[in-house]
């Protein structure tokens, strides 16, 4: 019986079937198990292209908010007539981007672990190496540009707090002056504003194993359901703005309500798309109908809070997963997008140390390119000889 491949009628599945398998498959609109688990070069490339992107919309507005010290120059946030202070800026909207993102790859990891205690290795050996060295390289680029020197950083954090802060991916608690500008002395920049994002991402990987178990143990249906739960539940709690009832750990598990909801529902937008993609791939055509949508929402600021997790997630992966855009969007060789979220705001703090008078482009521009750098040979050096630990199906090296 001839064979017909599945990726010719839209199925994204490199081997082959036969005619009356490829029938049943169409029939049953069902995503094959190869269909989640490996997305094609070409998607990666569209997510590869995103993500490069992101990260460098996070370095503009980190020089921003440096320089300024608030909001007024952030592009995003002017041409949409954004008013809140935080919050909606081209960085905060990229971190979304990446959640999104992450829960749309993290679903396929937990297919391929093998279990949830590979599962948790895998995700411990791809974020901690990274985010370590850059916390430290971070807290010594603050030393360095306070000119307080070692003894005051002793002094402020004790080596016990530095070590259950690194262990837990807790944001640094240590502060030092570094630019007598527009900054108030009162509101000195923390030692890498970048890393309290890491510790709730940890928290979505939590939320995934969770659900990934209650499939497990209650059918698959269930993987789905559970998803579909945690994004209505965090789009509930947001519109109506009530509190999660206080409880002892509530500072480890939920750290700050308002951004652990809507990462959640931007992580859930992910796996949700993941369960759905082959249904949604068909409909490309929506993609400037939903970017349209988002535009609109963000001129409207009270829509935002609820279009973050839901538009803009959508409109990301969807991106991101389009063969169309494929052939729009340049290639990127090599991910980097990580390591520069992680290594540009200390390189932040040492060039407005040793050039107070820098300059937005500059600053911007000269931090991208040397965080970029350090990227590189942390992911050469230190992330890939640890990824080589990781257990169960190889998967492709991306950011988290």
């Amino acid at each position: 019986m001839a064979e017909v491949p599945l990726r010719f009628l839209g199925l994204d599945v490199p081997e082959t079937r036969t005619t009356i398998e490829v029938f049943f498959l169409r029939m049953s609109n069902l995503p094959t198990p190869h269909a989640q688990e490996r997305p094609n070069a070409e998607r990666i490339g569209n997510f590869d292209f995103l993500r490069l992107l992101f990260s460098l919309s996070v370095v503009y507005m980190h020089s921003v908010r440096l320089l300024d010290g608030d909001n007024h120059r952030e592009f995003v946030q002017r041409i949409f007539g954004i008013e809140a202070a935080m919050g909606y800026g081209s960085g905060d909207l990229a971190v979304d981007g990446f959640l999104a993102m992450s829960g749309y790859f993290v679903a396929g990891t937990w297919r391929r672990s093998g279990g949830c205690l590979n599962y948790f290795r895998n995700r411990a050996l791809r974020i901690y190496p990274a985010f370590v060295v850059a916390s430290l390289l971070s807290q010594i680029a603050s030393i360095f540009a306070s000119d307080r020197g070692m003894l005051a950083w002793l002094h402020e954090i004790s080596l016990k707090t530095r070590v259950l802060e690194l262990l837990f991916l807790a944001f640094p608690t240590a502060h030092f002056p570094f630019h007598a500008g527009a900054l108030h002395a009162q509101d000195y920049p923390p030692v890498n504003a970048p890393l309290w994002v890491i510790a709730h991402e940890a928290r979505c990987y939590i939320l995934a194993a969770l659900v990934g178990i209650m499939g497990m143990k209650f059918g698959s249906k269930w993987w789905v359901r559970g998803w579909f739960l945690v994004l209505l539940g965090s789009l509930l709690l947001i519109a109506t703005g009530l509190e999660i009832p206080r409880f002892p750990g509530y500072s480890f598990v939920v750290g700050w309500q308002t951004y652990l909801l809507r990462y959640a529902a931007c992580f859930a937008t992910g796996a949700l798309f993941r369960s759905f993609q082959d249904r949604i791939l068909r409909l490309q055509w929506t993609i400037p109908v939903i970017v349209a949508m988002l535009a609109v929402c963000l001129a409207h600021e009270a829509w935002l809070p609820l279009a973050i997790p839901t538009i803009l997630a959508v409109s990301v992966l969807q991106i991101g997963t389009s063969p169309v855009m494929s052939h729009l969007l340049p290639r990127i060789p090599i991910d980097l997008s990580y390591g520069i979220f992680l290594y540009a705001w200390p390189v932040q703090i040492l060039l407005m140390h040793a050039s107070p008078g820098i300059g937005l482009s500059l600053l911007c521009s000269i931090s991208a390119v040397i965080a970029a750098g350090c990227s590189w040979v942390s992911l050469i050096f230190l992330e890939r000889p640890f990824l080589r630990w990781r257990k169960g199906s190889p998967a492709p090296l991306r950011a988290p």
